[in-house]
């Protein structure tokens, strides 16, 4: 796998999912580096009054809106087996939205 860091900014209704590997905070903004497959992806967004620390090592989705107001929302992600109706494995993916919307100001 690359050590490589793609910068990703979003256009609104897009989605990146990957597993948070790291978190940055600064007064202005928040940065999350997402893995997902072999590539390495960094995406910024307004700075936010919660602890993102709590998303770092979570599988989660990033998704940027038309909201003014919450222009970014990030969801967790989790994959889990379901009992299959014949032979075959299947998994399922469900995202769940948690309170991790991003305020377009810098006061939050």
């Amino acid at each position: 796998m690359s050590d490589l860091i793609h910068e990703l900014s979003l256009g609104v209704w897009q989605e990146i999912a990957g597993k948070c590997i790291k978190i940055a905070q600064t007064e202005d903004e928040a940065m999350i580096i997402l893995q997902t497959n072999n590539q390495k992806y960094s995406i910024r967004l307004p700075r936010t009054r919660r602890k993102l620390e709590t998303l770092q090592g979570q599988q989660i989705a990033i998704l940027k809106t038309d909201d003014v107001e919450k222009p970014f929302l990030i969801r967790k992600v989790s994959t889990f087996k379901t009992t299959p109706t014949n032979t075959e494995d299947r998994a399922m993916t469900v995202a769940t939205t948690i309170p991790c919307e991003f305020q377009a100001s810098k006061n939050c």
